[in-house]
């Protein structure tokens, strides 16, 4: 597609999809080239038509691709880099990203689950511990030891929420 590493996906499954694609692209004549016939020839001739397709795309922009393609009814589809993910429209009307405030970074938008199951509600939005931020419920809660106990620990350094220069 247009531009420097600007990918499409492109998927042609059957005879039905090459004869959409060949249309798509304006280029029937390729539907009927003896080169082209089948999947084999297609496969046999694949660095030809590979070329062919190239050059079609390459004059394009790849989420323009992409939506032609689909629209037609051929599986396609544009390869992101970050920028592209988080503009996309599909991603946000699937929610895919997550606006998580953290303490020590401000608010950002962050990926959210790659997918959604319909009968499970995504978990709530938080940001990752900070350091030693579950210290105490850890040594405490799940570990047992007393509250005298998990004092000694901080005051030997052993726990604490802020990082030591002096160690490597």
């Amino acid at each position: 597609a247009h531009g420097i590493d600007r990918w499409v996906t492109i998927a042609v499954r059957h005879e039905e999809d090459w004869r959409r694609l060949c249309a798509a692209m304006r280029r029937e004549d390729l539907a009927d080239d003896p080169r082209f016939r089948d999947m084999a020839s297609r496969y046999a001739n694949r660095r030809e038509l590979d070329a062919i397709i190239a050059k079609w795309t390459s004059l394009r922009d790849a989420r323009w691709v992409m939506e032609r393609l689909q629209y037609e009814g051929i599986p396609a589809g544009a390869v992101m880099n970050d920028a592209d993910a988080y503009e996309d429209r599909h991603h946000d009307a699937r929610g895919f990203f997550q606006t998580i405030s953290t303490p020590e970074a401000g608010t950002h938008r962050y990926v959210g689950r790659a997918w959604k199951a319909s009968a499970t509600p995504d978990p709530p939005a938080r940001h990752a511990p900070l350091l030693g931020e579950h210290n105490e419920y850890v040594y405490r809660e799940l570990l047992g030891y007393s509250e005298a106990e998990y004092r000694r620990f901080e005051e030997l350094g052993h726990v604490g929420t802020e990082y030591d220069a002096r160690v490597r």
